[in-house]
């Protein structure tokens, strides 16, 4: 990964931090270690969770008989975390790097011991889990958990832990080759003290072989969910021996996810931040029954969802990510045919998804309606004419009910009127392109919707709202301005993590905040406006005050793959430069109020008003 995928932080490392993967994340702290956090289940929020299971309170070290108790420093990447440790009486540097493998229900740690001083020596390691398993909260199957009990396996050499009551295993060990000296259940955490809860301790001693100022590195692991004794001493064997793999194979990915939309700006932070918004995307998406989602914030905000508005889920379409929306539209469509309860009447879309793939909240109209939308921005961007005929008739039964719920979308109480009418024209779009009769009585039906009068910006609107406002009229610099302060969040907090002022409490990472600065960017900076299905791009792109310029690479539309870049020539003008992987685009401009139509066939350039 890049260099400018690594922030490292000094102070207030009390803050919340998480190591995230598509079937388990990490709630800890910076300073690496687990309070209890969190409000959802109070105190409990915190610790490794896979799916919709928590398996542990976190994990604890000691080396030396020294408990790592403070890091001195925090580094974030997009593939995970490190925390790093100056013993200087015991002439030690430790550093604690670990992540989640992709596909696995894991986390992988490796302990990294350096010698600093001219001798060599042994150095011993005791490494704790506090076991906590428990169902997350809202999920449908919840069941009451029983208390832990654990043992150790000589054979496998690895602990196991189960519930009492319920089929749920977590286990830990070290790589294949680190034989363990001794192991014990103490009542305590050695220098730490317990965490809240009904879980049991189980401790492993190493030792580690330190040459003079040379070092030494142990990996270890836990695991499990809902799994048997055997499934669990599968997974640890695999784990085992593929835990080099795993990791390289992570930062390859989420490289190739970096890759894509990736913006050159004079502004380091916002540049910074707009290439941080895929990974945060990445952290916050969960494998679930079916496919993968997107949940709305960590740690409380675990469910899969819909959104208060469209903004944030239909981020990801710039950023590579719309094999992932259709997969998470997909995902709301079955768990609302199949959740009837739920959902409520036919072409009632859930709220979201828990973690077991049940709904997590009753619809509405409006979330309905914020279902259809979303198929069209997918569309709109990407031509999937396959996907959108397979949506088409779940989304004929959405505004069937729609259209009952708002008389003939009349009745602005529970879906506004702009949204009503904006929606049939959207659905009126979709129909037309697959040849669907009634496109005219839904475009009919649009034209007939008594506009809203505009809504003033509201002094205490998020910076997200503020950002598209001041966009959509052309106040450039102000959009900036909202979105820089957006970025300032990126290395507060939890490092890479950008934030919004309202996010919930406890919310330390937020699909709406990367959304804040995506879509402002997208359509208002760079100025683009793709209409996939018509292969036009109606772009008006802006360059504001005190920039030389911009530039964004690879950013996919359908088959093709776009560049686009500023120059400024003048005071009030610059160049604008797009470029086409494939040939066949029209590009839709205005200049001086009056719409022109260019044909891309490979590069334009065009000087306008910044």
């Amino acid at each position: 990964m890049a260099e400018p995928y690594a922030i490292f932080k000094y102070v207030d490392l009390n803050d919340p931090c998480v190591t995230a993967g598509d079937r388990a994340y990490l709630i800890g702290t910076q300073d690496g270690l687990f309070p209890d956090m969190g409000r959802a289940i109070p105190g409990e929020m915190g610790g490794l969770w896979a799916g919709d299971m928590k398996l542990c309170d976190g994990f604890f070290f000691a080396v030396d008989d020294v408990p790592l108790r403070a890091c001195d420093a925090f580094e974030a990447r997009p593939e995970g975390c490190t925390f790093h440790y100056r013993l200087q009486e015991a002439g030690l540097h430790v550093a604690r790097s670990q992540f989640i493998p992709d596909g696995e229900a894991a986390c992988i740690v490796e302990l990294t011991v350096e010698n600093l001083r001219a001798a060599p020596r042994m150095a011993e390691i005791s490494f704790t889990v506090r076991t906590d398993i428990l169902p997350a909260p809202g999920a449908r199957s919840r069941r009451e958990p029983g208390r832990d009990v654990c043992e150790f396996d000589a054979r496998t050499q690895a602990f196991y832990a189960r519930d009492t009551f319920n089929p749920w295993h977590v286990c830990w060990g070290a790589q294949a080759d680190a034989a363990v000296l001794l192991w014990d259940l103490p009542r305590d955490i050695y220098g730490f003290g317990n965490t809240a809860g009904r879980g049991a301790n189980g401790r492993l001693f190493y030792r580690l072989r330190l040459q003079p100022q040379g070092q030494a590195t142990l990996r270890l692991f836990i695991a499990g969910g809902r799994v048997a004794r055997s499934q669990a001493e599968d997974l640890l064997q695999r784990l085992r021996e593929s835990a080099q793999d795993l990791l390289a194979k992570k930062r390859a990915r989420m490289c190739e996810v970096a890759s894509v939309a990736r913006a050159t700006l004079p502004d380091a932070d916002i540049a910074r931040a707009w290439n941080w918004a895929c990974v945060n995307f990445q952290w916050l998406l969960r494998a679930v029954p079916g496919g993968r989602a997107l949940c709305e914030s960590l740690p409380e905000a675990r469910g899969f969802f819909l959104g208060d508005d469209e903004e944030a889920l239909t981020a990801m379409l710039p950023l590579g990510g719309a094999q992932t929306l259709e997969d998470a539209l997909r995902l709301l469509r079955d768990a609302s045919r199949r959740d009837e309860d739920a959902a409520g009447p036919v072409g009632c879309v859930v709220g979201g998804i828990a973690a077991d793939g049940s709904a997590l909240c009753q619809g509405d109209a409006l979330t309905s309606a914020r279902f259809v939308s979303l198929v069209w921005r997918v569309f709109e961007w990407t031509d999937d004419r396959a996907f959108l005929a397979e949506m088409m008739p779940f989304l004929v039964q959405c505004m069937q009910y729609v259209r009952r719920e708002t008389r003939d979308l009349s009745d602005g109480s529970r879906v506004p009127r702009e949204t009503l009418r904006r929606l049939a024209l959207r659905y009126a779009g979709m129909l037309e392109a697959l040849g669907y009769p009634d496109a005219d009585r839904w475009t009919a039906l649009a034209e007939g919707v008594e506009p809203e009068p505009e809504q003033e910006l509201a002094p205490d609107a998020p910076l997200s709202r503020r950002a598209a406002w001041h966009g959509a009229r052309g106040h450039v610099e102000q959009m900036t301005g909202c979105v820089r302060r957006i970025a300032e969040t990126l290395a507060q907090g939890m490092p890479g993590a950008l934030t919004e002022e309202d996010a919930a409490d406890g919310a330390f990472v937020q699909a709406k905040a990367p959304a804040g600065i995506v879509w402002p960017m997208t359509r208002y900076l760079f100025g683009l406006h793709p209409q996939s299905p018509r292969r036009t791009i109606r772009w008006e792109p802006h360059t504001p005050i005190g920039w030389d310029g911009w530039k964004l690479e690879d950013l996919r539309v359908g088959d093709t793959r776009f560049t686009v870049e500023s120059r400024r020539v003048s005071q009030g003008r610059a160049a604008y430069t797009i470029r086409a992987s494939e040939p066949g685009w029209t590009i839709v401009t205005v200049q001086d109020g009056a719409e022109e139509r260019h044909a891309l066939q490979g590069e334009l350039t065009l000087t306008m008003p910044d």
